[in-house]
């Protein structure tokens, strides 16, 4: 039943879009990207010697996918030639740790397919990943505390599983959603999905100038992601959570990385405004909503990010994580009760 939704069709729009993206991609050297910008945490020489072995993983899968690049299109000239355009869907195979997690989550959705309905069901990249307390599988220090407050805002009141993947972009979540976490006979109440972070932060390593123009492309196939959720699952209510306000990645966050507007701004502006648009226009057919839980993690002024929230600029911590279940609970028991 789900043969026709395994081969995307591209629109125009899109295709034009793609051309832009792939620009942008050819400098993406890092696959961690919402992980970039890192705060100062833990202490003494084992929170030290753990964040020294998570940039030297950065630092080799980064040369790793430059490697690729080049050799799948030789006559690449970074900024000048024609650049490789990366697949849509697209798959992270060659990340450690990424297919073991796709392949857990296979495993999952099999046996919540063969079994009682899943309340919440959420997918998407290092934010959802975070409520496993994890980043590509492993302990995450960032994430440090997340899988508590997953559990006590979601796992005590609903059946509720968290299927995100440190670093991916709306490419690879289509590509994990049409290669098993999605199947026939699974039932969903509610699917939330958070994806396009990774998107913007790879068009950035291009240049600051190709981030508003990679949101157009984002926005198109966060949406199509989207789409396809509410195809494969008749009766479910897909909910889109808008992108969060993000500073500048920088590895070492300063200040300046707190203010607003950040080189961000305006294409997590974009992005939203578009989603926001879809869910209206496809509410009532296929049963899809938007929400926004951006403002929670500005300052009183709204000048600066929260960085009791955001102690990084990108990532939430605990804290955050627990303010964002605070801002998804009752959108959720308001589509269940609808």
């Amino acid at each position: 039943m789900l043969a026709p939704l395994l081969t995307p069709r591209v629109s125009s729009g899109e295709s034009q879009g793609l051309k832009t993206w792939a620009k942008a991609f050819s400098k993406s050297v890092s696959i961690h990207s919402d992980d970039s910008k890192r705060a100062s945490m833990g202490q003494g020489e084992g929170g030290f010697w753990q964040r020294a072995g998570e940039y030297g993983l950065m630092f080799l899968l980064a040369m790793g996918m430059m490697f690729v690049l080049l050799l799948a299109n030789g006559n690449a000239q970074f900024g000048h030639g024609r650049i490789m355009q990366p697949p849509w869907p697209q798959s992270r195979q060659d990340v450690p740790g990424w297919a073991a997690l796709h392949m857990s989550y296979i495993d999952k959705i099999a046996q919540a397919s063969a079994g009682q309905v899943l309340d919440v069901l959420m997918y998407g990249d290092t934010l959802v990943e975070a409520w496993r307390g994890t980043f590509l599988g492993e302990p995450s220090l960032r994430a440090q505390g997340c899988a508590d407050i997953f559990h006590n805002q979601f796992g005590m009141k609903f059946r509720a599983a968290a299927l995100g993947i440190a670093g991916d972009t709306t490419a690879n979540l289509m590509w994990r959603l049409q290669n098993g976490e999605v199947v026939p006979g699974l039932r969903a109440g509610v699917v939330v999905v958070h994806i396009g972070y990774s998107d913007l932060t790879y068009a950035s390593f291009q240049g600051d100038e190709h981030i508003n123009s990679a949101a157009n492309t984002t926005a198109v196939r966060a949406a199509r992601i989207a789409d396809y959720l509410a195809q494969a699952l008749p009766g479910t209510t897909v909910l889109i959570l808008g992108l969060l306000p993000r500073g500048d990645v920088t590895l070492h966050p300063d200040p300046a990385a707190f203010s607003l507007p950040s080189k961000f701004s305006a294409a997590v502006a974009k992005i939203n405004a578009y989603l926001a648009s879809f869910a209206e226009s496809h509410s009532s057919r296929k049963h899809v909503r938007f929400l926004d839980c951006g403002a929670h993690f500005l300052a009183e002024d709204e000048s600066r990010l929260d960085d009791e929230l955001l102690p990084d600029g990108v990532q939430p911590n605990a804290a955050g994580m627990d303010a964002l279940a605070q801002c998804l609970l009752p959108a959720i028991e308001d589509i269940r009760t609808h």
